[in-house]
């Protein structure tokens, strides 16, 4: 696996964790809420080159996030996430790359 598509996993992962809390609030990646996929699940859609969508919790914003690996993105998958998402694409990137931009 490429580095940076193992960081972004690592990233989706820490955003994914609250959403699978059971008792005492340590989570349990394995057991999804009802309906949502595991962690393991998203992962391996994210390397076959498919949008994950991450939500939070209903109690919070109760918003979803188009998830997919930088390093695998299509034209056509930029232009579904611009189409219909919000507009806004979100995008991490090293220091010294948003400096040079």
């Amino acid at each position: 696996m490429r580095r940076h598509l193992r960081k972004s996993l690592l990233i989706l992962l820490t955003f994914l964790m609250h959403a699978f809390s059971i008792n005492n609030d340590v989570p349990d990646l394995d057991c999804p809420t009802e309906g949502l996929s595991s962690v393991s699940e998203a992962i391996e859609d994210i390397r076959q080159e498919k949008f994950v969508i991450v939500v939070d919790d209903e109690d919070r914003e109760n918003e979803g996030d188009l998830i997919i690996a930088a390093s695998l993105v299509t034209p056509e998958d930029m232009t579904f996430i611009v189409k219909h998402g919000t507009g806004i694409v979100c995008v991490s990137m090293k220091e010294e790359d948003l400096e040079r931009l």
